[in-house]
């Protein structure tokens, strides 16, 4: 917020900042959606990932 309220009025760096905070939360709501539908198509599971992240399994 700092960055923006040196470059504009207080009023646009706001709504800047309002525009920028309602971007993240509709990419995170999407992404949720994205993941939720690759764990109903079993393409994702926790175990397949736990062995991932753990280096268990060649991807």
């Amino acid at each position: 917020m700092d960055t923006l309220l040196a470059r504009m009025r207080p009023d646009l760096a706001l709504r800047r900042w309002m525009d920028c905070f309602a971007d993240h939360v509709e990419a995170r709501g999407e992404m949720g959606d994205a993941l939720r539908a690759l764990i109903d198509a079993d393409v994702l599971t926790v175990v397949r990932s736990r062995e991932r992240l753990a280096g268990e399994h060649e991807a």
